[in-house]
């Protein structure tokens, strides 16, 4: 077991950083927390509106949700956080087809240079799964793969 996944550990030591899973939820919490800790946030982008959707019980449409993130985005954005892309492939590493894991990394990629006007320097994974193909795509957009690290969850803050 790598010690970076036990909850305690990451309750302590994690607060300066924050994997966004479920904003629409947590928004207020989180918005304290960010004016609390100035935390660095892997913040869950619309490409991921279906496993949002599907876990913290999303129930708006997709461009509705698309706009929520910015404007929440650019609040935390206004307060002091780092912002950099938190993208979900899939539990089992290469499981997805390559131009889909493409098309999310790109996406997500795009969403905060255009929307909210960061170049993104990093990129976390969801259960930090990711391949060899996603590795070197991430490479050549100037980004680098977070690994394992403390943090916590925004649902966690509920």
């Amino acid at each position: 077991m790598n010690i970076k996944n036990i909850m305690i550990l990451n309750r302590l030591f994690g607060n300066k950083v924050v994997h966004v899973e479920a904003p629409h939820l947590t928004k207020n919490k989180l918005l304290e927390h960010i004016k609390k800790y100035k935390s660095k946030c892997y913040c869950i982008c619309p490409v991921n509106y279906d496993f949002v959707k599907a876990e913290y019980w999303l129930d708006i449409d997709k461009k509705t949700y698309a706009k929520f993130l910015k404007d929440f985005y650019l609040k935390l954005k206004a307060e002091g956080a780092d912002l950099q892309p938190h993208v979900h492939l899939t539990q089992i590493s290469g499981a997805l087809p390559k131009k889909i894991r493409e098309e999310r990394i790109k996406k997500a990629y795009s969403f905060f240079k255009n929307e909210l006007g960061i170049t993104p320097k990093e990129m976390a994974f969801g259960w930090y799964q990711y391949d060899d193909f996603s590795e070197q795509l991430v490479k050549k957009m100037n980004m680098k793969i977070i690994l394992p690290h403390y943090h916590i969850y925004d649902w966690w803050l509920l």
